[in-house]
């Protein structure tokens, strides 16, 4: 395979305990010919002195208002981040890989291809899982990809290239009190200059989730009502308002608001998105 214009360092998320996993993605790196360093998951009864500010209040108790799989995975995530923070060179870029990931043969052509497309100044790529809301077109990354900005963030974090700019942003203080996933999300909290690849190369969730193993979730709808209102984060709706339209500009972010808007009705009543069907009218 052609070696990759910029190098990129990858990391490999992996519990101690999930060898089955780190053999899944040893092989799929192996396949596509890309060397990466394994970051032992953490557990949460286990966390490191340097992240318990991310989590725990002064005398080192959990205060966060995530399961304790949550934290572990969040904290992991973290300790590449600081990593790549504490390096302080700019233009590094990280491919960071949870483990339940399945890759595609030509992952280094396109990875090439996206780091010659985004622009001087990008914090955060998000490559796994497709947008289920509308979203912008900004570049043609390849004959099959794009480069696009979200109005709304894609959940999961399973595969994402991250710069170290993204990085410092990511690793500033404050406690945590949504999911990793959710937090990448939000990139109004801590102005994370944030993009995505359409059709998303790679596939994630193919085993599953190591969260729930550690504890599972909690039945009941008192418990569906706290995580939607905790996820709607009504706190920072200003913000994320605010942030959507300089990120998108004014008519495209009116213009996703109402393909986002239109896109259930239609569904019911014609079984056909117009997520993907409105992305060339929303176009830069």
């Amino acid at each position: 395979m052609p070696a990759m214009d910029q190098k990129i360092s990858v990391f490999l998320i992996n519990l101690d305990s999930s060898a089955d996993r780190l053999r899944h993605m040893q092989s799929e790196l192996d396949r596509v010919d890309l060397s990466f360093e394994r970051v032992p998951g953490i557990l949460a009864s286990a966390l490191p002195a340097s992240l318990r500010e991310y989590f725990c209040d002064g005398a080192g108790a959990i205060v966060a208002p995530l399961k304790l799989g949550e934290v572990g995975c969040f904290a992991a995530h973290l300790s590449v981040h600081r990593r790549l923070a504490e390096a302080n060179e700019d233009g590094l870029a990280a491919l960071i890989l949870e483990d339940d990931a399945k890759l595609p043969d030509n992952l280094t052509d396109i990875l090439s291809s996206l780091l010659r497309t985004l622009p001087p100044q990008w914090d955060v790529v998000r490559l796994s899982n497709p947008p289920k809301r509308a979203y912008v077109p900004i570049a043609r990354v390849d004959g099959q990809h794009q480069l696009v900005r979200y109005s709304k963030i894609p959940n999961f974090a399973t595969a994402y290239l991250l710069s170290a700019s993204g990085a410092r942003k990511l690793v500033r203080p404050g406690l945590r009190v949504h999911a990793f996933d959710e937090y990448l999300r939000r990139p109004w909290l801590n102005g994370l200059d944030t993009f995505g690849v359409v059709p998303a190369p790679i596939t994630e969730n193919v085993f599953q989730s190591t969260i729930d193993a550690v504890e599972p979730r909690k039945p009941g709808p008192a418990n569906v009502i706290a995580k939607n209102i905790r996820k709607s984060d009504f706190r920072n709706l200003v913000g994320r308002i605010s942030f959507d339209v300089s990120t998108l500009g004014p008519a495209r972010w009116a213009g996703c608001l109402l393909v986002n808007l239109a896109d259930k009705p239609a569904k019911r009543l014609f079984r056909r998105t117009l997520i993907h069907r409105s992305a060339l009218w929303l176009k830069y």
